[in-house]
């Protein structure tokens, strides 16, 4: 019971807490994949070898600063490394997000 009232209130700072809510994750996907095998890390292996074959500059880094405006994108790295490009995809951890809309899910949002 102590989860799922963390994940209400969106705390997963505690480890069995974020473990639990990780479970309810991989619960919900089964029921939605009908028993299918998920295999995210090899969908995410491709899709970044893919991206790599277009000539995608992908860097694993922290962001602290990002100017999505005019035709000119610019992102700022924690080194304060400043990277420009006309497209820019973002990809953060779906941690709290996925518990978040887990929470949404069932509470019928």
């Amino acid at each position: 019971g102590e989860s799922l009232l963390s994940l209400a209130r969106e705390e997963l700072a505690d480890p069995q807490s974020l473990a639990d809510a990780r479970r309810l994750l991989r619960a919900a996907l089964d029921q939605c994949l009908d028993g299918r095998e998920l295999r995210t890390r090899e969908v995410m292996i491709a899709m970044r070898a893919q991206a790599e074959r277009f000539g995608a500059e992908i860097i694993t880094d922290d962001v602290t600063a990002v100017d999505l405006t005019g035709p000119i994108k610019t992102v700022t790295d924690s080194d304060g490394t400043v990277h420009s490009a006309r497209t820019v995809i973002l990809a953060m951890g779906a941690g709290k997000l996925a518990a978040k809309a887990i929470h949404e899910y069932l509470a019928g949002k």
